[in-house]
């Protein structure tokens, strides 16, 4: 069972001002609520933010590692450009 941030948030607070002072006038408790909002608002934006930067992560990871292989198949030719070179090297030493 998932229990949403937002209402632990709330339930902690409200329980903390009845706790704290006994008995919360109404104004104290619409003040909690209130304060509890923007907390959740700010909590969302954050998540948001959080998805939004894995997503760009994802993206530059799919990008990174096409790189990766453009490199790899890049190398490959090299070491055999290397080989043929070497080859026709030794094949003018010996006439």
């Amino acid at each position: 069972m998932k229990v949403s941030a937002s209402k632990v948030l709330t339930t902690a607070g409200v329980a903390l001002v009845l706790g704290l002072s006994g008995c919360a006038t109404s104004q104290q408790l619409e003040k909690v609520k209130q304060h509890l909002s923007e907390v959740e608002a700010t909590a969302n934006a954050a998540s948001e933010d959080a998805r939004t930067a894995s997503d760009e992560a994802a993206a530059a990871m799919a990008i990174a590692e096409d790189a990766k292989a453009v490199a790899d198949e890049s190398a490959v030719c090299c070491v055999g450009t290397n080989e043929k070179i070497d080859r026709m090297f030794e094949e003018s030493q010996r006439k």
